[in-house]
């Protein structure tokens, strides 16, 4: 906050003598006991409601961002820090904060947020969570090609000024005096320790949650396009069967047809040639000396015998239609 203690130096007209303390818990001894006038706070941004006769508004508000190695994967909240070692510096309220987000989460101690950069650095840690303001100027001071922020989360944290007790009138003066600040100075002062853009890749989790959608979709797509592969298949498979039936139904209807045709020619063939014994006997018979009533009887058995032959005759012919042996022609006759 050196840009805003000139600023305040300017505006103001105090006299200051800015000095370094490495730990902000000691600063606060040091204020309380009256040994500094002046020292800078940090604090989750649920306690901006709280009321310090001795603490000003918060200055700057900047959000808590993770860092890890370059290789490390992108986060996307602290409920996903389950699994990585978490540096926390001593009597800092980050153990609370990640402990709150993931129970199981495992915090690693270390002495100072710069001893916790160092940690990740070495792989004695795989992350460190800090406000970005602070970790931006670290990182592309000391740790650039080493470390990176690789998430951002949804916490906040305000930073303002403490004074020493006794000095509570100077509190509404700093108040006013950086609310008046010109728009365009406080961007400066923002610029200033805020240098890169940072824009964060998808954490796995957020992968899933959108990819989840169109998954759904493609996997509902594919089981449709089987149920309808397999539907086709079956229909063919069904037709196929009913073609492999007919054909075999027609074939044994012409085996069957085939057989009765060579019987009946069979039959036929051997039916005429007794019957032809028969009828030249009766031929023969004829030329004999017979009586009247036996003529007739001859006549008869003739004239039954050319039957049977005519519709033995059919029969060839019917059989060798059948075949396929038969002729057709088609002419014009008169029926009378």
């Amino acid at each position: 906050l050196s840009a805003y203690l000139a600023y305040l130096r300017e505006t103001l007209g105090l006299r200051l003598d800015v000095s370094s303390v490495a730990e902000p818990a000691e600063s606060g001894r040091l204020r309380a006991a009256g040994e500094i006038d002046l020292n800078q706070y940090v604090e989750p941004a649920e306690m901006a409601d709280r009321h310090l006769p001795t603490r000003t508004r918060p200055v700057e508000s900047y959000p808590l961002v993770i860092v890890g190695r370059t290789d490390s994967p992108a986060i996307g909240d602290l409920s996903e820090l389950a699994g990585f070692r978490v540096a926390v510096a001593a009597k800092s309220v980050m153990a609370d904060l990640v402990r709150a987000a993931v129970p199981s989460a495992s915090i690693v101690s270390a002495a100072s947020p710069e001893a916790a950069l160092e940690m990740v650095r070495d792989n004695k840690a795989d992350l460190y969570i800090g406000n970005l303001a602070t970790l931006d100027r670290a990182i592309q001071s000391r740790y650039v090609g080493q470390l990176k922020v690789v998430g951002a989360t949804k916490e906040r944290q305000l930073i303002g000024f403490d004074v020493r007790p006794g000095l509570e009138p100077l509190v509404p003066l700093i108040d006013r005096a950086i609310e008046a600040m010109p728009p365009e100075q406080r961007l400066a002062v923002r610029n200033r320790y805020l240098t890169t853009t940072y824009q964060f890749g998808l954490s796995g989790s957020e992968v899933r949650r959108r990819a989840a959608p169109y998954v759904a979709l493609v996997i509902t797509a594919l089981a449709l396009l089987a149920l309808g592969y397999w539907r086709q298949r079956r229909q063919v498979a069904i037709r196929l069967q009913a073609e492999r039936e007919l054909q075999r139904a027609q074939r044994l209807a012409e085996e069957a047809s085939a057989t009765k045709s060579i019987f009946l020619a069979g039959m036929s063939h051997e039916m005429r040639t007794p019957l032809y014994g028969m009828l030249g006997t009766l031929e023969l018979l004829s030329l004999t000396a017979l009586d009247d009533q036996q003529r007739q009887h001859i006549g008869t058995i003739q004239a039954s015998s050319a039957t049977l032959l005519l519709i033995i005759d059919d029969l060839l012919d019917y059989s060798k239609f059948e075949a396929g042996q038969l002729d057709l022609e088609s002419m014009a006759f008169d029926p009378v």
